[in-house]
């Protein structure tokens, strides 16, 4: 699902910068995604996400970020950083002579899912962690609510080599985790 906030193109930059961040721990186990359709925002209606980001003053830097990264979206990368990795795995590559693209390609959507739901968590916990080290709960909410005009926003975008890294190290196990996860059920899936 996408976040439509009153400024696309803010959530499209913040977006881009934080899939910066994450794409490196993918990208060291090297892929590409192919791009998938975004769930709409209904034309009558208006979704603000940054008010409930607002109203919700926590009083920690992690509770903070854990809301950014939740209110910017940037948590859904764990689904696209395992589609990287598996889609190039032999185990996908030999099932696709075998059962089709179709099939094979539901089963590894299915599975990603299913490894998502039981690795989110605590994947949302190390972005959290680790945007809590670089951001202030103040300078998270400027970023939410003044976008591009925020003093913080071009700091962000300066750090996203140093969050990259540290997503790539501190992420490293719930990634390798959620891999093994798919992995396992895509044995048992196409042994079937």
């Amino acid at each position: 699902m996408q976040f439509y906030l009153r400024n696309n193109r803010f959530t499209r930059g913040l977006k881009a910068a934080s899939l910066l961040a994450v794409l490196t721990v993918g990208q060291a186990a090297s892929a590409t995604t192919a791009p998938k359709a975004p769930v709409m925002a209904q034309p009558d209606v208006v979704y603000d996400y940054q008010d409930q980001f607002l109203a919700n003053h926590s009083s920690s830097a992690f509770d903070s970020a854990l809301e950014f990264v939740n209110m910017a979206g940037i948590t859904k990368n764990l689904s696209l950083l395992l589609l990287q990795d598996i889609k190039k795995d032999s185990t996908v590559q030999s099932a696709i002579p075998r059962l089709g693209m179709d099939a094979v390609q539901s089963r590894v959507i299915a599975a990603i899912r299913a490894a998502q739901k039981r690795h989110q968590g605590k994947w949302n916990e190390v972005l959290a962690n680790i945007y809590s080290q670089h951001f202030t709960t103040r300078e998270l909410r400027s970023i939410m609510t003044e976008r591009e005009t925020s003093p913080h926003f071009l700091t962000m975008l300066q750090l996203q080599e140093t969050i990259s890294e540290a997503v790539r190290t501190e992420g490293q196990a719930v990634f390798v985790q959620a891999k093994a996860d798919v992995l396992g059920t895509l044995n048992v899936t196409f042994a079937q």
